[in-house]
């Protein structure tokens, strides 16, 4: 018996992740951004991911 874990929402919305990815690519330190929106380096690694630095909108 396997038991799902709910998974946590994020705090960001597509288009606020989709403008942090954006200014990444502009040339923003990561660090700087994890710092400005109050997340961590591990979910900016994961968001782009999902959208690379070159695509921000999907």
């Amino acid at each position: 018996m396997t038991e799902k874990v709910p998974t946590k929402k994020s705090k960001l919305s597509a288009a606020q992740i989709g403008l942090i990815l954006k200014q990444a690519k502009n040339g923003v330190p990561v660090a700087d951004l994890c710092r400005q929106y109050g997340m961590t380096p591990h979910l900016a690694l994961r968001e782009n991911v999902r959208r690379p630095f070159g695509n921000p909108t999907g």
